[in-house]
């Protein structure tokens, strides 16, 4: 386990070949966000240098699967970091579970990045408090941390999950709508609204 924090730390991006990849990765901040989830096999015996490299390796092959270059600049078409969409995908995998929902939700959160609009993501305030409510309670909301997309506008610092390459690709290429609010049951449906009292009801 303390190999495993060493490399997927903040230190942890001098410390494998893809190094490249994780420049735009600011000080304090570990490689969560570049570790592909997936299934891989390993050897016992293996280090936690080559788990974290083949994780994030594995990010980039499977972007490129996808038709997503990552250019040496680490800005991508849209205009956005690589760091970025990978924040802002965490948030995606976090808040819905199909890729229907997926890509309206990005829209969503683009648009309101755009308006300056919070993004007021239960699933960052509950990156801070470790709960995994649906809904965040008034007090956890008000938590003062550059996480809490409640009380910042924009991105958190960095990604608070490893996002498939669903949301990535729904942050990508989103789905354009008039929607600028939604919740998740506890069920998992999501329903979508265009105004606050939409929303509300």
């Amino acid at each position: 386990e303390d190999d495993w924090l060493e490399v997927s730390g903040e230190d942890g991006k001098w410390m494998i070949s893809s190094k490249n990849l994780l420049a735009g990765i600011s000080q304090g901040h570990g490689l969560e966000g570049y570790l592909f989830p997936d299934t891989y096999r390993f050897r016992n015996d293996v280090s936690a240098e080559t788990v974290v490299d083949t994780m994030v390796l594995t990010l980039q092959r499977r972007m490129a699967e996808n038709d997503v270059v990552i250019p040496s600049t680490l800005v991508l078409e849209n205009g956005m970091t690589l760091h970025e969409i990978l924040t802002l995908a965490s948030i995606v995998e976090r808040e819905v579970a199909s890729i229907e929902d997926m890509g309206v939700v990005a829209g969503i959160f683009l648009t309101r990045l755009q308006i300056g609009m919070a993004l007021q993501a239960d699933s960052t305030v509950n990156y801070i408090t470790g709960k995994k409510d649906a809904a965040v309670t008034l007090e956890d909301s008000r938590v003062d941390s550059a996480y809490n997309t409640y009380l910042y506008l924009g991105l958190p610092p960095g990604p608070i999950s490893n996002p498939g390459i669903n949301a990535i690709m729904a942050v990508l290429g989103p789905t354009d709508s008039d929607y600028l609010y939604f919740l998740t049951s506890p069920e998992g449906v999501a329903y979508f609204a265009t105004t606050f009292d939409q929303h509300i009801a």
